[in-house]
């Protein structure tokens, strides 16, 4: 072979190999390892009106932080909360005595919503609390990057 088809076969190659390559990412979604705390404030809104009390739960848990504990904070009488959690995204939760009663399969059953949906060990911990509130997980994924931005939750 001369030497001119030599390169023209491993530009060719190299073409191949980038093209393919590119064509085949695997790679996960990034998500936040940081462990550097934000406070975040906001205010929870039930049916329109500012939510009368309860709690709302930050949960920044993920792959890269695994063991990352929830985070949660007291809902004063005008729906106006303040924590402080993990920077990055963040799994929100509400726990409130004004949340409607489920009206579905499970709790037909005889079994608590709460207890059918609830996923993670502080989840369960915080519907075993038997103090009357009802949890809505999960209701909302926000990433926090500062406190500076409100964060405010309507259910």
């Amino acid at each position: 072979m001369s030497r001119r088809t030599c390169k023209a076969l491993a530009a060719t190659a190299s073409l191949a190999a980038c093209l393919l390559s590119a064509g085949c990412e695997t790679s996960a979604p990034a998500v936040s390892g940081s462990t550097a705390e934000v406070t975040v404030r906001g205010t929870v809104k039930i049916h329109g009106r500012p939510a009368g009390g309860g709690e709302i739960l930050f949960d920044p848990s993920n792959v890269k932080r695994k063991f990352a504990p929830i985070r949660s904070a007291a809902i004063g009488p005008d729906g106006a909360y303040t924590v402080t959690t993990l920077y990055g995204e963040n799994k929100i939760s509400i726990r409130s005595r004004e949340i409607a009663a489920p009206t579905d399969a499970p709790a037909a059953e005889g079994k608590s919503l709460d207890k059918a949906v609830a996923k993670s060990a502080a989840v369960k911990a915080a519907v075993r609390a038997g103090d009357g509130m009802r949890l809505r997980p999960n209701v909302k994924r926000t990433f926090i990057e500062s406190g500076e931005r409100p964060i405010d939750v309507e259910l």
